[in-house]
């Protein structure tokens, strides 16, 4: 059972930060809790992939009888899409400076910047 949870919490991280890199504001679902540290997600076209990796995970949770963690919240979410990007966690800086951005896209933005970097090439290319 340890293995199969261990599978599934592996398989978790890479669909949500798949999710993360597609979206960057949650997964779009109406019934999703925004907050004010959480922009309101924007459609894109992108939206039935995002679909699609929810069912997928929502499956696999039932299946294992997993509850889903809550969405992440800002600062949970920089150091994620750091880490999974780059492979480091933000300079206390870009903390700051993206806590206090109130621009609905800062997810989408701070992921597209991310993804330019040599570091994220890097980084995925040594896993």
């Amino acid at each position: 059972m340890l293995k199969a949870r261990m599978r599934i919490q592996d398989a978790l991280l890479v669909a949500g930060t798949t999710a993360a890199f597609v979206l960057g504001a949650g997964t779009g679902r109406a019934d999703e809790p925004t907050t004010e540290s959480r922009p309101t997600y924007k459609p894109t076209a992108s939206d039935d992939f995002a679909r699609k990796i929810d069912e997928y995970i929502d499956k696999k949770l039932a299946e294992e009888k997993i509850e889903a963690a809550p969405p992440a919240d800002d600062a949970e979410f920089l150091r994620r899409v750091f880490l999974d990007t780059i492979g480091e966690t933000p300079a206390p800086g870009k903390v700051m400076s993206f806590l206090a951005d109130r621009d609905p896209d800062k997810r989408r933005k701070v992921v597209d910047e991310l993804l330019q970097m040599p570091e994220a090439a890097r980084n995925w290319a040594e896993r």
